[in-house]
């Protein structure tokens, strides 16, 4: 799986619509990156198709944006932000529409008034924005994904490099070993396979929540390595 960089969010196109893209550029199916962040598919779909009504709700829509922005490698405050103001425009009842009326002059005396109630609710919006997406970092795990090795890896190799992705700042630990990831959340760990089948466990842990777990099944067999990990 292609190394995950980092983009900014373009806010002329629909967040479902970045999403879709950033999947397509790292050449992965709607199944596959379900399979990653553990997000169901049909949630996937309807966070590429601006479907937010057909998610289970707020808290979970933030959360599953802040999920999939983040394996991504797309800015989790600008996609939770986009989402927040997409959200909030579908909450709003659709404005009448009427045709040219007197307005008195003592009606524009409670302009003031309204323009300090906006920017209330704008302010109180962001901060909910904010709060949610808080909240679910503390009830969902990180999202984790392992590059490699890929599931069921048959191997003559004494030494496996074990490679992912997680949430940037997350503590990853492969094999109950604290392992070290960079800024962006990448990390690569070494480790000694013994002959017969060998049990990869990686989780991935912030530092309030719940921890992330994805485990691979490795079998090294009898023979010497004369080539790739897959080749006798």
């Amino acid at each position: 799986m292609p190394l995950f960089r980092r983009k900014t969010i373009a806010m002329q196109d629909t967040l479902g619509c970045i999403f879709a893209q950033a999947r397509v550029r790292h050449g992965m199916s709607l199944t596959q990156a379900a399979g990653y962040t553990g997000i169901r598919e049909k949630y996937l779909q309807a966070l590429e198709e601006d479907e937010f009504e057909a998610l289970p709700g707020e808290i979970y829509a933030r959360h599953y944006v802040t999920r999939y922005a983040a394996f991504l490698g797309l800015p989790v405050r600008e996609a939770v932000t986009h989402a927040g103001q997409t959200l909030t425009m579908r909450n709003e009842a659709p404005l009448a529409v009427h045709g040219p009326k007197f307005v008195p002059e003592s009606n524009f005396a409670v302009w003031p008034a309204r323009v300090k109630r906006a920017l209330v609710s704008i302010a109180v919006a962001a901060a909910l924005t904010v709060m949610g997406a808080q909240v679910a970092r503390l009830f969902f795990p990180p999202a984790l994904a392992v590059a490699y090795p890929p599931r069921e890896l048959l191997t003559y190799r004494e030494d496996l490099t074990i490679s992912g992705k997680t949430e940037p700042g997350a503590r990853v630990r492969v094999n109950g070993r604290t392992v070290t990831a960079d800024a962006p959340g990448y990390f690569t760990h070494a480790v000694r396979l013994t002959r017969g089948v060998n049990t990869i466990v990686v989780t991935s842990q912030r530092r309030f929540g719940k921890k992330a777990v994805v485990e691979r099944k490795v079998v090294r067999q009898n023979g010497v390595a004369r080539g790739g990990d897959n080749t006798p």
